[in-house]
C-alpha cells in the first residue's frame, strides 16, 4: 500500500479559497481521476464537504471515500468512513482488506501537513501562476524539509489561465538502510 499526496497549486503554493480549487485545468482533472479512480482517498472534512456541494454525492468511480474531522461528533452521511486521527486511518487501511489499492491524500492544508511525513510519493500540478486571494496552501517547507525527490516533470499550458504548468511526481528518498543494502548487493 503507498501512500500519495496529490494537489494543484500556484507558484506561490496556494491552493484554495472559500473552500474551491483555483484552478480548473481540464488535463489536471483528467490526471487526478486516472491516478485516483479504484483507490482509497483521503481529505479534510472541509474537502469532503466542498465535493458533496459541488457534485452531490461523495468521489465515484470506484474510489473509497475516507474523511479526517478533528470532530469527533461528525458522522457518515454518504457512506464515507470517518475517523479523527491520522494513526486510526492508517491502521484502517492497512486492514481493510484493499491493501492491493494506493491511498491518495486529497488536502486541505492541514492533512497534507499530517500525512507528508507518512507519504511515499508526492504528485503535484504547479500552475505558473501568482494568486493573491487564497486561504489555504501546499506545505512545499515540509515537502522539502522531508526529502522529497522530483522524480517525473511534463510542462503543459493552459489557454484557459494562459499560463504553463507542470505535473510533477516527487519520491520520498530511501532511507538509509536502504541505500546500505543497495551499495552491498542486499547483503
Amino acid at each position: 500500500m503507498s501512500i500519495n499526496i496529490i494537489c494543484c497549486l500556484s507558484n506561490n503554493n496556494a491552493i484554495g479559497y472559500r473552500k474551491e480549487l483555483l484552478f480548473e485545468i481540464k488535463e489536471d482533472l483528467k490526471r487526478f481521476q486516472h491516478l485516483t479512480k479504484n483507490q482509497i482517498v483521503v481529505m479534510g472534512r472541509s474537502t469532503f464537504e466542498s465535493i458533496i456541494e459541488r457534485n452531490n454525492k461523495p468521489l465515484g468511480n470506484g474510489r473509497t471515500n475516507v474523511v479526517l474531522s478533528r470532530d469527533e461528533n461528525y458522522t457518515s452521511k454518504y457512506g464515507e468512513y470517518v475517523f479523527n486521527s491520522v494513526d486510526k486511518i492508517l491502521k484502517h487501511c492497512k486492514t481493510m482488506g484493499e491493501c492491493d489499492k494506493s491511498v491518495w491524500i486529497l488536502g486541505g492544508q492541514s492533512v497534507f501537513e499530517a500525512f507528508l511525513p507518512h507519504a511515499d510519493n508526492v504528485y503535484l500540478t504547479h500552475v505558473n501562476k501568482y494568486v493573491f486571494d487564497f486561504d489555504a496552501e501546499y506545505p512545499m517547507g515540509l515537502q522539502e524539509n522531508l526529502g522529497f525527490i522530483k522524480t517525473e516533470e511534463e510542462e503543459y499550458h493552459s489557454d484557459k489561465y494562459n499560463c504553463s504548468y507542470k505535473f510533477t511526481r516527487y519520491d520520498k528518498p530511501p532511507v538509509a538502510e536502504e541505500i546500505g543494502e543497495e551499495n552491498d548487493g542486499g547483503k
